[in-house]
């Protein structure tokens, strides 16, 4: 019974670093993207267009 309660704190805490490690794969992309590749490609810049005009007035 003792391995099992272990295999499950194992895959706790490989699932814990795994996604703390998306979540700072994606803030820092995010953070790159608004930063440094926003300056030089005006395309990534998703605020100077609508993609959809929900406005039906």
């Amino acid at each position: 019974m003792e391995m099992i309660a272990e295999e499950r704190l194992e895959s706790l805490k490989a699932g814990l670093i795994g996604g703390l490690s998306a979540g700072l794969a994606f803030l820092i992309t995010t953070v790159v993207n608004g930063l440094l590749l926003n300056q030089y490609f005006s395309i990534l810049n998703i605020n100077q267009f609508q993609l959809i005009n929900l406005q039906f007035c």
